[in-house]
């Protein structure tokens, strides 16, 4: 708590200064003793991301013959604004991406049609490409690349790459920038590499291997609590052995690490965490010990989840489940002690239809706190879905039915002690589309720009904009004004003033 509180105060004497600096014209930007206060500035911000998923695929009938899937990461419009050059660099990595991906895609389809047949059927060929931030403030971008081809051998290649941009200027971040002995790092590294996978035989020589590698050989990510690295296979271990990965931990060699890339503190934040692999974490900030978890699951026929696998060191919690597809998040609240640790599950059922469910891994142990029927992520862009890095401001999608099949969105918080989404909004923002509800009958509404009840004729087009999702919905006419319309949801169908909803409007539209 009192790091905590001194970051606020340092935070505080900041902004004083600013405010004092900006009155003084002829005080040098680049004064000496401005520099840790710049730092600091520069720390404290956050960058707001976007992710889009992208695929191709090749079918003969109903056997599929290759597909390949990509991700693109890009800046929400604000911070892109601010962050012009690394809005620029992020563009063309994700150009980049989706021309290497087609052309991968071309050379898997012919190389699907020589191995399997025209008509497939025994198998096919395929690559994904995927991304997980593992940071973003105003220090560093920092995120993993995620690969897996399948030629259509005995297995597939895959790996992972560091990707560590500059915010300021789009650039990569070298690891020489970040750590300042290397020497240090790879005892330190050999160490924690032979603790984690004492199964594994590394030999007698792993630190001189590791000091032989060049800078750019190693791959490795810059978090908000260490700096992990990935060991593809063929690096230091044969395919067989797998990927091994190793986290030193800022807390533990501080000096290793150049200061102008540690966090400020203890920060919040949020992850995305790789399905069927093991991760480090500190789930109980009362011991020296960090935590192993590992989210998994069992498809069934139908390629759908049936169980969910929560695996924290070594220990297996099984819950029943069914969805397509899962996403997993890591949030951390707090600072210091009282710090805390959810698990966010975002799950993919039959109709597309989401839902939200929080799990308290406080101490190791999880616990199910609550579910959100409906609820995902937002995705209300077409640039992407929100990436969630902040669990003191993140936005959620929920599905409802009101006046139609709506996705309504609003921002929320995780809450600091029970970890469930908390919304700073009595009401849910609505993406309309352009798409508006036409009155077949003369209809009474209340006029929100005069505080009146207004009468309007039927043919008026409502564009719907906001719901509480249950009593009322608030529609922008064309000219601009807006207005509220009460709605009975106790029955069906819904009612307005007392009429059934599809008497009232066309253009309403359920999803089955």
């Amino acid at each position: 708590m009192e790091e905590g509180r001194g970051a606020m105060k340092k935070l505080s004497l900041l902004l004083v200064i600013v405010l004092l600096l900006s009155s003084v014209p002829c005080m040098a930007e680049s004064d000496s003793f401005l520099e840790p206060y710049k730092r600091l500035f520069k720390k404290s911000g956050r960058l707001d991301l976007l992710l889009a998923e992208d695929a191709l695929w090749d079918f003969s009938g109903e056997n599929m013959l290759s597909t390949v899937g990509w991700e693109s990461l890009t800046l929400d419009e604000a911070t892109a604004a601010t962050h012009p050059e690394l809005a620029a660099a992020l563009d063309e990595m994700n150009r980049s991406r989706t021309e290497s991906s087609e052309a991968l895609f071309g050379e898997l389809n012919t190389l699907a049609r020589d191995i399997f047949g025209e008509d497939g059927g025994d198998g096919y060929c395929s690559g994904s490409f995927d991304y997980y931030v593992q940071r973003a403030d105003n220090t560093v971008l920092s995120f993993r690349s995620d690969s897996d081809v399948y030629w259509g051998g005995a297995h597939p290649d895959y790996g992972t790459a560091g990707i560590n941009l500059d915010p300021d200027t789009g650039e990569e971040i070298a690891l020489s920038d970040v750590v300042l002995d290397t020497y240090v790092l790879t005892t330190l590294l050999a160490r924690r590499l032979q603790e984690k996978y004492p199964e594994v035989t590394f030999g007698s020589d792993l630190e001189i291997r590791l000091l032989s590698l060049k800078e750019d050989e190693f791959e490795w990510t810059l978090g908000y609590e260490g700096i992990t690295f990935y060991f593809n296979p063929y690096v230091i271990l044969p395919y067989a052995a797998g990927k091994p990965t190793a986290t030193i931990w800022f807390d533990e060699a501080k000096e290793l690490f150049n200061p102008d890339y540690l966090p400020l503190g203890s920060q919040a934040y949020a992850v995305k965490l790789p399905l069927f692999e093991e991760v480090e974490f500190d789930l109980n900030p009362g011991d020296s010990n960090r935590d192993i978890i590992q989210i998994s699951g069992l498809m069934g026929e139908y390629e759908a989840y049936e169980q969910l696998w929560l695996t924290i060191n070594g220990t297996a919690y099984t819950y029943d489940i069914y969805a397509y597809s899962i996403n997993a998040y890591l949030a951390m609240t707090g600072t210091g002690d009282d710090r805390n640790c959810f698990l966010y599950l975002e799950s993919i059922g039959d109709s597309d239809y989401p839902t939200l469910t929080v799990y308290n891994l406080i101490g190791g142990f999880p616990e199910k706190i609550c579910e959100l029927s409906g609820s995902d992520f937002s995705g209300g862009t077409y640039s992407g879905k929100t990436v969630f890095t902040d669990p003191g401001s993140f936005r959620l999608d929920t599905r409802m039915d009101i006046l139609g099949t709506r996705f309504g969105s609003r921002e929320y918080s995780v809450d600091l002690d029970w970890g469930m989404p908390v919304p700073h909004q009595d009401y849910y923002d609505i993406e309309n589309y352009g798409i508006p509800l036409v009155s077949m009958i003369p209809l009474e509404v209340f006029n929100l720009n005069a505080k009146t009840q207004q009468n309007l004729p039927a043919g008026t087009e409502f564009y719907a904009i906001r719901t509480d999702g249950e009593t009322y919905m608030d529609f922008r006419l064309t000219d601009g004004i807006e207005c509220r319309i009460g709605i009975d949801t106790s029955g069906y169908p819904d009612l307005i003033n007392g009429i059934p909803e599809d008497e009232c409007f066309e253009g309403i539209m359920y999803a089955g």
